[in-house]
């Protein structure tokens, strides 16, 4: 879904839902939470609204309308709409200088990007570092001999590879997108282009220290994926060290993962400087498993530390559908995390789906809740108007201000969220201080908490 949000109308709205059986917020799960908005900085209009309802009944409902100079307020709980007058409600010129700093590429843009980089790194590729060797690796407990694919990156290959690519970015159609990007000019972005491929040429040198070893497996030549590794060497000593490993090795629907980290207490020089790297007094090992199911396209992957079992599982059968769970369990404990997204297009709307479930329980507790989330967002039509009725909030008598505070009171009481009221009324027939009298009290509008000597009118906060 394609927009420009400084020239089209831009709307949003869902609503969130608590499903639990936590004691404490059982009530809020009867409750539908909802909200909206829709921007239009071109005509510089913005409405807002929050609320929540239950039973399809609205409990509260509340509705802000900006423009340049006034805010127009309307609730369910109002007998009719406010508006306030101000010197500049919202500043809308600095909110769309805001978005002209924001660089704004197009797909073809970062598609251009990653080809150029891409192409690069293949041209400039040094094939006396690539070799193919037959290796033997264990899937799931069986050993199985795979063709590896061997690429050697030492620090002066980095180098090149890297200038390679600043070189490819230095060209102009490049230039433009990285001007666009950085919101410079090209003649800036071309200069620290070339600064940075000075510096790597001044940097260049031709002494052995550290080798980054990429492997791909296949099980022939051209044949299936079977996994690959990638493993930093230091050879910055007399005797090279395997410094860390990563490899993942696959039969198509099992494999297994592991880590390797051994001891580096210098990891300062050469190409492991160029990232982050943490010397390590003592070995480690990490090793999982990876279950793959084409059915419903998704990755179950499973290790153990510590004494605990993890378990991720990553599914989706399109990229409109995603979901991530994560579990941790142990002798006693059990502890479970899931997000789901369902998302659907239809022209210039998009519908979205968001579930958020965590569970826990131990010998005492077991406890589950779900947030529930359903989005809708589309581009174009007219930003909701702001009433025509409304009159100024300065002209808002004590009798109305004491009905709408009575009106949302007995809403509240009347729905699942009663303790909110509760909490509520007990805050406005709270005593005031001793001094609230002297300081405050002017006799022209609300002078204390309970409106005793200034009106005839008593605010009633009780809830029945």
């Amino acid at each position: 879904m394609n927009f420009d949000l400084k020239n089209d109308v831009l709307k949003s709205s869902g609503t969130i839902q608590l499903d639990t059986n936590f004691e404490g917020l059982k009530d809020l799960s009867k409750v539908v939470f909802n909200y909206g908005a829709d921007v239009d900085l071109k005509n510089e209009k913005v409405y807002v609204s929050l609320g929540a309802s239950e039973n399809s009944k609205d409990i509260i409902l509340g509705k802000m309308y900006f423009n340049s100079d006034r805010v127009t307020l309307d609730s369910n709980v109002f007998s009719n709409p406010y508006y306030v007058d101000l010197d500049e409600a919202l500043d809308f010129s600095s909110i769309k200088e805001a978005f002209d700093e924001i660089p704004m590429l197009k797909i073809q843009d970062y598609k251009l990007l990653v080809e150029k980089v891409k192409n690069a790194i293949l041209k400039t590729m040094d094939e006396k570092k690539m070799k193919n060797q037959s290796e033997k690796v264990v899937i799931r407990g069986k050993e199985e001999e795979v063709l590896a694919h061997v690429y050697t990156i030492d620090s002066n290959e980095f180098k090149r590879l890297a200038k390679a690519v600043l070189e490819s970015l230095s060209e102009d159609d490049t230039l433009s997108i990285l001007a666009t990007a950085s919101g410079s000019s090209k003649d800036v972005v071309k200069t620290s282009l070339d600064k940075a491929i000075k510096k790597l040429d001044e940097d260049e040198n031709n002494k052995k220290e550290n080798q980054l070893v990429i492997k791909v497996y296949a099980d022939s030549l051209f044949g299936t994926f079977r996994g690959f590794s990638v493993s930093a060497v230091d050879e910055s000593q007399d005797e090279a060290k395997e410094v860390f490993s990563f490899s993942y090795v696959t039969n198509g629907s099992q494999g297994n993962f592991s880590i390797h980290t051994t001891d580096n207490t210098d990891c300062s020089s050469g190409f492991l400087s160029l990232v982050e790297c943490v010397p390590q007094s003592t070995s480690s090992e990490f090793e999982g498993t990876v279950d793959y199911d084409a059915s419903k396209n998704s990755y179950a992957i499973h290790f153990n530390k510590d004494d605990t079992d993890y378990d991720v599982i990553l599914s989706g059968k399109d990229s409109n559908s995603k979901s991530v769970e994560l579990k941790m369990q142990d002798d006693s404990h059990n502890f479970v995390i899931s997000f789901d997204m369902n998302s659907s297009k239809s022209g210039n709307t998009m519908d979205g789906k968001i579930n958020l479930a965590i569970s826990y329980k131990d010998d005492t507790n077991d406890f589950s809740g779900t947030i529930k989330i359903n989005e809708t967002t589309s581009v174009g039509g007219a930003v909701e108007e702001a009433p025509k009725n409304a009159t100024n909030v300065e002209t808002m008598t004590v009798e109305e201000a004491e009905t709408i505070i009575s009106t949302l009171m007995e809403n509240l009481s009347n729905s699942s969220l009663k303790s909110i009221g509760d909490m509520l009324g007990s805050l406005l027939t709270a005593e005031a201080p001793d001094d609230f009298e002297e300081d405050y009290d002017y006799d022209d509008f609300y002078s204390d908490l309970d409106f005793s000597d200034d009106q005839d009118y008593e605010l009633d906060t009780s809830i029945s």
